[in-house]
């Protein structure tokens, strides 16, 4: 291309465009722009709701450290408290109840022993024979168990 038609295509207008194009663009121009501004405005929103929902959380926190340092401080003793007298509650029951019952059955073998001896009243009221008596009885008649041996100081037993 020569210099004289380079200069000619330089000094030419150039084409214009359509004015519809442009407005097209102008439009779409100003949808982006609103679309950014509003994107931008959402974003503030988000960064401040963040920083409240962030400052919640730190309440949250120190609220709950101070419930449990109110429940080591105050709650947890008064429970100690309360287990420690149950307890002692309980073993005072227990050692009553062992004891209470310990004397019931010493009561027991003494009535049962009062009875084979015949020192009960109902044995001595009915004219039954002591176990003692019975016992003597079988000695001065001769009985002896099947298998006993003779007593050292009477001799051999009389068959």
């Amino acid at each position: 291309m020569s210099k004289a038609r380079k200069r000619a295509q330089d000094a030419a207008p150039a084409p214009q465009p359509d004015a519809a194009l442009l407005a097209q663009l102008e439009a779409a121009k100003r949808e982006a722009t609103a679309a950014a501004e509003l994107a931008h405005r959402r974003t503030l929103a988000l960064r401040e709701v963040i920083q409240e929902a962030n400052g919640v959380l730190k309440d949250l926190e120190r609220e709950r450290k101070a419930v449990r340092e109110f429940i080591d401080t105050e709650v947890f003793p008064h429970i100690n408290q309360a287990v420690q007298r149950g307890l002692e509650d309980y073993k005072a029951a227990l050692t009553r109840a062992i004891n209470e019952g310990t004397e019931r059955v010493y009561a027991r073998f003494d009535s049962i022993a009062d009875i084979l001896l015949g020192a009960d009243k109902r044995t001595q009221s009915n004219g039954k024979l002591t176990l003692e008596e019975l016992a003597r009885q079988a000695v001065e008649a001769g009985y002896r168990p099947p298998g006993a041996t003779a007593h050292p100081a009477r001799g051999p037993h009389p068959a």
